[in-house]
């Protein structure tokens, strides 16, 4: 029962954290579009050499691969035993081959959950199929840490952006000159 009311209580606080973290995800990208615009706004007074070394810059970071928000470290190990159980389950009432497709888009999520290591996903989706969770081991409490850790770690990454500090300032002047200072100085040392 102790360990039941542990899954219980993680799953729980990962479906917040999944709400929390869109968003975040959402206000981020309204943050951005009014930052970029005021960033273009403030440096269109800079010398057309001054400009040209910006807009090389920053191509030339935005053209690197980053690790996109939301994908989960983990992906390259091994999927856990407790994920791949109930996925079969999940599978069995949702694969296109053996329900048609009225269920391919709870699959596709399904499959996602398990790519991505979110147990707490999986659950979700499984008792909404009235599919019974398999009995919790602490395996299984690792693995909602784990996540709760990885959830944490993008919501804090779209917190410390310049955007988003720029967006919730009360001093957003202070902000982009800060923005435009380390830029500049990146620049000159590119």
């Amino acid at each position: 029962m102790k360990l039941e009311y542990k899954i219980d209580l993680l799953t729980s606080k990962l479906s917040y954290l999944r709400k929390d973290r869109e968003y975040c995800q959402e206000v981020t990208k309204e943050a951005m579009t009014e930052f970029h615009a005021e960033f273009m706004r403030l440096i269109s007074d800079l010398s057309k050499h001054q400009k040209e070394l910006i807009y090389k810059f920053m191509n030339n970071n935005v053209a690197q691969p980053q690790n996109p928000l939301g994908e989960v470290e983990s992906q390259n190990k091994e999927t856990p035993e407790s994920i791949k159980k109930v996925f079969k389950e999940i599978a069995k009432k949702t694969h296109p081959d053996l329900t048609g497709e009225e269920n391919t888009e709870l699959f596709q999520k399904a499959q996602n959950a398990v790519d991505t290591h979110s147990y707490s996903e999986i659950l979700e989706i499984a008792e909404g199929l009235d599919i019974p969770p398999p009995e919790p081991t602490r395996e299984d409490v690792r693995l909602l840490e784990r996540e709760i850790i990885s959830v944490n770690r993008e919501i804090k990454k779209i917190k410390e952006t310049y955007a988003w500090t720029w967006y919730h300032s009360s001093n957003k002047d202070s902000v982009m000159e800060r923005y435009i200072v380390k830029i500049t100085n990146m620049c000159a040392g590119a």
